[in-house]
């Protein structure tokens, strides 16, 4: 199954003031993510800076990983590319490079 790399960044003018509310909310995100692991479709998350980071994760397609990252929107902004396996990478390359070599 393909995975893609999300990076996402907080939108602080679409962010609670309250910290009591704030705190739910992050709970709730939380709560997300450990549904996502428990499914196997989250497979690493981390930080990147102060409201911002980088999960991977594994679906079907492009269109599903877009459905989770716009379930977010505004709250946060989502980048979404597709992870490619060293091996696909390398082959991609070297029969490119090949070709010019040859021509």
């Amino acid at each position: 199954m393909p995975e893609y790399l999300i990076r996402f960044k907080v939108n602080p003018s679409k962010q609670p003031d309250d910290p009591k509310v704030a705190y739910e909310g992050t709970k709730a995100t939380f709560a997300g993510h450990d549904a996502l692991v428990k499914a196997g479709i989250l497979k690493h998350s981390w930080g990147t800076g102060p409201g911002s980071g980088v999960i991977i994760v594994k679906f079907p397609s492009f269109e599903e990983a877009y459905k989770l990252g716009n379930r977010f929107w505004p709250g946060m902004t989502m980048e979404i590319q597709e992870l490619i396996a060293w091996d696909k990478v390398k082959e991609i390359v070297l029969s490119q490079a090949k070709e010019a070599a040859e021509q």
